[in-house]
């Protein structure tokens, strides 16, 4: 409830008064957004991240990566 009540109050998406009636049974997808947004958006810093080592370019090799699917048109 803590989460929403900010979110709310630190964006213009939603009035926390009216959803409230909304997150008992259906807000885990506002509580998704809001926690999304305070980790990715809303944060005052960016979180710092140890890039000092090499960083592997892909983890599939190059034969899975490139796969071409066919688009198919409608009659």
């Amino acid at each position: 409830m803590k989460e929403m009540k900010e979110f709310c109050d630190n964006t213009d998406f939603f009035d926390f008064t009216e959803i409230l009636s909304f997150l008992p049974k259906r807000g885990w997808p506002l509580l998704n957004l809001a926690l999304w947004w305070r980790q990715y958006i809303g944060a005052a810093a960016a979180a710092q991240r140890d890039l000092s080592g090499t960083v592997p370019s892909a983890t599939q090799p190059v034969n899975l990566r490139c796969i071409l699917m066919p688009i198919e048109r409608g009659a």
